[in-house]
């Protein structure tokens, strides 16, 4: 009885592990983008994320494309400039999350 009690206990515990974690937080997304759009500002000085700070940024939707996969959809917001609605694509890595790909909507 106690064997079968310890079997459904750890199946329940790995059944529990295995279904989460497949979509990034929404502050591990928001970190992801500032950084992504404040290493770019550096490398394209002329554009506007580099003529601008960044003020906020606002995750509205996350979205599973396929496994380890998302597509985020976000508000950025420049300080004494335009705001920018974009579309970031995340895959998971080793280490976490990476930015694959982004486009202005």
């Amino acid at each position: 009885m106690k064997k079968i009690l310890l079997l459904i206990t750890c199946g329940l515990l790995l059944a529990a592990v295995a279904c989460g974690g497949r979509l990034p937080k929404a502050n591990v997304s928001e970190g992801l983008v500032k950084q992504h759009f404040k290493h770019y500002g550096k490398k394209f000085k002329e554009s506007d994320f580099g003529t601008h700070k960044i003020e906020s940024i606002s995750i509205i939707d996350t979205k599973e494309l396929h496994k380890n996969m998302v597509a985020v959809m976000s508000d950025v917001k420049l300080v004494h400039g335009p705001a920018y609605r974009v579309r970031v694509v995340m895959g998971k890595k080793t280490l976490g999350w990476k930015i694959l790909s982004w486009e202005k909507l």
